[in-house]
């Protein structure tokens, strides 16, 4: 790419778009991997084979359900949260007697 590199392109995606799953490929070396992979969710090697693309795919797919059941578990957990609170700003119980009741 001639204005920007791929490494840094997945840098600039992963800090402004960390939801979205890289795929990279690339000839680099193992120590350049190593950077490479603290901003993608799959790496492929050249020269590239069907296999190792469907592989990474299915990589990227794992790792963002992971992230999406991450994100629900702490909204729910926002949500009750917020109701705990709202309940004892309601009422007149303590925090124990409160989460005793729920």
């Amino acid at each position: 790419m001639p204005r920007i590199g791929g490494v840094e392109l997945a840098r600039k995606v992963a800090q402004d778009c960390p939801s979205i799953p890289l795929i990279l490929m690339t000839g680099h070396t193992l120590d350049e991997r190593d950077a490479i992979e603290q901003h993608s969710a799959a790496f492929l090697g050249k020269p590239l084979s069907l296999r190792a693309l469907t592989d990474g795919i299915e990589i990227c797919n794992a790792k963002a359900r992971v992230a999406s059941e991450r994100r629900q578990t702490v909204s729910q957990a926002s949500v009750i949260s917020l109701n705990l609170v709202i309940a004892l700003s309601d009422s007149n119980l303590s925090p124990a007697s409160a989460l005793s009741a729920a």
